[in-house]
């Protein structure tokens, strides 16, 4: 697992190294305390611009993207929060039908 500050190191290294306009993102893990402990620290570094999300719950995609897009505008930088996995890995992205309180 990266340090913090190599998440920092690595998100300048690929900044300098692209030479086009790009987000940079860091991906997550779908576990929330993970992503807490993960992406708090880099709020208001000015190094990426945002999370690439992992939601295992699809009942809690938009709270947890939500207080994403929150966070960093409260800490003067607003991130694109995108969303590249969801529901649980064995299932996938269930269709509308399916129940996610069972």
């Amino acid at each position: 697992m990266q340090t913090h500050q190599q998440k920092l190191d690595m998100a300048n290294y690929l900044r300098g190294l692209i030479p086009w306009t790009s987000n940079i993102v860091l991906h997550t893990h779908s576990d929330d305390s993970y992503q807490d402990k993960y992406l708090e620290p880099m709020l208001g570094t000015g190094t990426i611009d945002g999370p690439s999300m992992q939601v295992a719950n699809p009942a809690r995609v938009h709270e947890r993207m939500r207080k994403w897009v929150e966070a960093s505008e409260d800490a003067g930088e607003r991130w694109v929060v995108n969303l590249d996995e969801i529901g649980p890995a064995s299932m996938g992205v269930m269709p509308d039908s399916y129940d996610t309180s069972t």
